[in-house]
């Protein structure tokens, strides 16, 4: 589990999202529980309250960052 989320800096700020919420809880419950992260938040809203929002920033492609591949 800790070569998965390696990439991760530990003193970073971390904020987990997914479509809906279920998904970014199993990884904030991994960071925080499991391998001690110690900042990290689940955005519960997730993408279906940000991409339904006004006036919000998307970004789309590889900025501002990519996930490895593992």
């Amino acid at each position: 589990m800790e070569r998965l989320y390696d990439f991760i800096n530990p003193d970073d700020q971390t904020v987990v999202y997914c479509r809906i919420g279920e998904r970014s809880s199993h990884t904030w419950f991994v960071l925080t529980h499991l391998l001690g992260k110690a900042d990290v938040r689940n955005y519960d809203g997730s993408w279906t309250e940000w991409g339904n929002a006004v006036r919000v920033p998307i970004v789309a492609g590889e900025e501002p960052g990519v996930v490895p591949v593992v």
